[in-house]
């Protein structure tokens, strides 16, 4: 599966759940690591803003936010 610093939120999703088949290998870089969803509220003067209310662990209990998930071999991705 070619990933990189492009793939992001539900494509990082798939990619954490795919990685976890043995027929499955990351190639590329390491994704951007934005797997939380958001909370999304509103104040009394009209602003919205989200805040993260999720943690996502893979299988082995790894938190990937914000350092995204690593490739199984490394090669640049607009060198393919």
């Amino acid at each position: 599966m070619l990933i990189s610093n492009t793939t992001a939120s539900a494509a990082e999703l798939a990619t954490l759940m795919l990685s976890t088949s043995e027929k499955v290998t990351l190639i590329g870089e390491a994704t951007q690591g934005m797997l939380s969803g958001s909370l999304i509220k509103s104040l009394p003067n009209g602003f919205i803003f989200g805040l993260s209310n999720m943690k996502q662990l893979s299988n082995q209990r790894v938190l990937y936010e914000q350092t995204g998930i690593p490739p199984m071999i490394q090669t640049s991705f607009f060198n393919l």
